[in-house]
């Protein structure tokens, strides 16, 4: 295991493979015009801590610059990398940082990066390789003039973020058709573009401001927590489904919401064909758009609506307010559902979807739970369950509305 203690001005070469090389803390490497620290691809699996200073003004090379596979760089909290270009550890290489490193161009190449530290740099980190991930500690910041975070060539790409992440042009940009999954617990500050696979982006508690978090093509997910979070995808870019906890109106080229969590929130669809799903156990409003589509910011007041499409509304174990709005809707029911309204049944042209709801199978079933309360059609379910058909005439009512 190499020990270096001495500041020095002279390149060290990692000529063995499974072994430690260590930069110790107090120790400054200066080197110019070639790499710092260079491993050539006859050797492997080795590992690399950097406790000391390393300083390089090579623009052509990086300042750690791993050649060989299966590498593990370690940079010390006392460690630190100044430099035009910072770590190279290729494409099955890791990199753990819990101290500096600033870079004028690339500040980590490898497949993996845990950050603990700062990583900053014009592109802070470009993940190499088909499986690629980024962890992001809590008061950590990875932030790049131009990129946060590059991945353009993966397979599988997984970003856990805690602290920050930021880019002038994209906090974070995959070029791909990998799959990326991104949760985030920290603060995003730049768009995130997660490229062309079926990709998922999980917010927990974390912020995005102004952020916009585009999906791309493929079958993406967007879980949600909080009001505003700028989600978008383009046209023709797959089926794209919102799973929230907070009242959220779906923008154009999304496809299904889903609610959940506990409270009671409204769910706006779009005016596309959507399918919306009720999985909270509140009283939720879910009605169906049919204007164009907007955006909830906190000062507006709670409102659900769907679409202007041919909708599904699932209801949930709440008490449901459901409005399918034009087109031919689907208002489905299952049991435990709740005492639920459906606002604008149109007869012979929306349906009501008893087919998940057990003990009832036809028509017949429902003769003798079929009643008019005012204006109101009243279908009396099993176990308090109740939909209320508003303004709509009992005698309207035919087994053609239903699906059993």
């Amino acid at each position: 295991m190499p020990v270096f203690k001495k500041d020095s001005t002279v390149q060290i070469v990692v000529n063995t493979s499974d072994d430690k090389w260590v930069i110790s803390k107090g120790m400054t490497l200066v080197v110019s015009g070639t790499s710092a620290i260079y491993q050539n691809t006859a050797f492997n699996n080795d590992d690399i801590i950097i406790a000391g200073k390393i300083i390089n003004d090579d623009p052509v090379f990086h300042a750690v610059m791993l050649d060989g596979i299966m590498n593990e760089v370690r940079v010390e909290k006392s460690g630190s990398i100044d430099a035009v270009k910072g770590i190279y550890a290729g494409a099955s290489g890791i990199v753990g940082n819990f101290g500096t490193i600033r870079a004028d161009e690339v500040g980590v190449e490898a497949s993996g990066v845990g950050n603990r530290g700062t990583i900053r740099a014009d592109t802070a980190v470009v993940i190499r390789g088909a499986f690629g991930g980024v962890t992001n500690g809590a008061d950590s910041d990875i932030r790049g003039v131009q990129y946060g975070i590059y991945e353009d060539a993966g397979t599988e790409m997984v970003i856990k973020n805690s602290g920050v992440i930021e880019g002038g042009l994209a906090a974070i940009y995959s070029f791909s058709a990998g799959e990326m999954t991104l949760t985030n617990r920290g603060t995003i500050k730049g768009a995130v573009m997660m490229g062309d696979g079926n990709d998922a982006f999980i917010n927990r508690g974390g912020k995005t401001g102004m952020s916009e978090i585009w999906g791309g093509a493929g079958d993406d997910v967007f879980q949600i927590d909080k009001v505003g979070i700028a989600i978008r995808e383009a046209a023709g870019e797959g089926y794209d489904i919102v799973r929230t906890r907070v009242s959220h109106s779906m923008l154009d080229n999304f496809e299904q919401l889903v609610l959940e969590g506990g409270k009671a929130i409204e769910g706006f669809g779009n005016n596309e064909d959507n399918l919306i799903i009720d999985n909270n156990k509140a009283a939720n409003v879910i009605k169906g758009f049919g204007g164009a589509a907007k955006e909830l910011v906190p000062a507006e007041p709670a409102i659900d609506p769907v679409g202007a499409g041919d909708d599904i509304i699932y209801s949930g174990a709440g008490n449901e307010t459901m409005s399918g709005e034009s087109g031919a809707d689907i208002f489905a029911f299952r049991n435990g559902g709740g005492k639920d309204v459906i606002l604008d049944f149109t007869d012979l042209e929306d349906l009501i979807d008893l087919s998940s709801y057990s003990g009832i199978n036809s028509a017949a079933d429902l003769a003798t739970r079929v009643s008019m309360s005012l204006a109101d059609t009243v279908l009396t379910l099993d176990n308090g369950d109740v939909i209320r058909i508003k303004n709509f005439d009992m005698n309207d009512l035919q087994a053609g509305d239903f699906i059993f």
